[in-house]
């Protein structure tokens, strides 16, 4: 589009594709050549080529290759036009302060360039604040500092508001020998904010708490211990009573059991023989003989089974008294007699 407001003076149209009002702008800024502001100041020879690569770089979106730029342009030749630039390219990097600052001095110029640009570059100083608000604080206490986001902006006590983004801003003050006061402060544009503080003496340092020195190690005799050999241990054995014992009466147990499940089953072909009839004038022969063998056969296992298995119950219990009666490892114990207040005492020897 074309940009509104360009001075018939100027060499030619400006056409700006894409690009913000800030950058239209400068962009239709560096393509000016006023004559006689630039007389005044130096020769324009000096700072057009540098300004146009520049305007070149801010139409492509290199912003920041633009901004470096129009600052060698402005060490070179120090021209409100240039400083007015600066700013425009400063706020498309979203350097508000900076923009803002600087758009305000360039305003502040009593120059014809400028004049002939004034209301364009006021639109521009409107957008900008927008974005930039104003600080003061106040309160007691010795001079010092006041930062904003760690930046030192201005003494303290300050005189006068700073400038200051708009949002949220950590504020710090700080004086040597008071304790430091940081705060959040909201700032809004177009309106003072203010936060009042007051600084308070910084407690005295703690003296070193002073450490006692070690003490001299006195002489401590050494005693060298030798350790004797370990005893070996005795070998223990098995108490051949008592393993005599669990065997008898784990076979006598199992042997037992054998005869009872023998008499179980004799009693079954017993009470089988009288339902089935073996004891009527005709009884079924054949099933009657197998009932009968199935019992006969059943008493020689109960027989043998309670037989054997007294037995070997008998040998445990007999086992376990030779058992109780010998040492751990087997070795026997006597039955001795001693004289006592009562004539004599007996007993069992361990």
């Amino acid at each position: 589009m074309y940009v509104d407001g360009i001075p018939p003076f100027w060499h030619r149209e400006v056409y700006v594709k894409g690009a913000s009002n800030a950058v239209q702008l400068a962009a239709a800024l560096a393509l000016a050549t006023p004559r006689a502001a630039w007389a005044q100041a130096c020769d324009p020879s000096t700072v057009e080529g540098v300004e146009r690569d520049a305007q070149g770089a801010n139409l492509g979106g290199r912003h920041e290759d633009a901004l470096r730029l129009f600052e060698e342009a402005l060490q070179r030749c120090r021209l409100p036009r240039t400083l007015a630039r600066i700013a425009l390219t400063e706020a498309s990097l979203g350097r508000w302060l900076a923009a803002d600052a600087h758009l305000t001095e360039v305003l502040r110029s009593n120059d014809l360039w400028i004049d002939s640009h004034r209301d364009a570059l006021r639109e521009e100083a409107a957008r900008i604040g927008a974005h930039v608000g104003q600080l003061l604080v106040t309160g007691s206490g010795p001079r010092g500092v006041v930062r904003i986001e760690g930046q030192r902006v201005a003494d303290w006590p300050m005189t006068e508001p700073v400038r200051a983004l708009v949002g949220s801003v950590r504020v710090r003050v700080e004086a040597d020998g008071y304790v430091a006061v940081e705060r959040t402060v909201t700032v809004a544009s177009g309106v003072l904010a203010r936060e009042e503080v007051a600084l308070a003496p910084a407690p005295p340092p703690q003296p070193p708490t002073p450490t006692a020195a070690p003490a001299a190690p006195s002489a401590v005799p050494v005693v060298v211990m030798i350790p004797s050999a370990p005893a070996e241990p005795r070998p223990s054995r098995a108490n051949p009573w008592s393993v005599v014992a669990w065997s008898a009466l784990g076979l006598g147990v199992g042997v037992l059991a054998v005869g009872a499940v023998f008499a179980v089953r004799r009693g079954d072909a017993v009470d089988l023989l009288s339902q089935e009839g073996c004891y009527r004038a005709a009884p079924p022969v054949a099933r009657c003989n197998e009932l009968a063998d199935v019992a006969d056969e059943s008493r020689v296992w109960i027989t043998a089974g309670f037989t054997v298995g007294g037995t070997l119950a008998a040998l445990a219990a007999g086992a376990f008294v030779a058992s109780a009666l010998s040492g751990r490892d087997g070795s026997a114990r006597a039955f001795t007699c001693a004289p006592g207040w009562a004539g004599a005492s007996c007993g069992w020897r361990f």
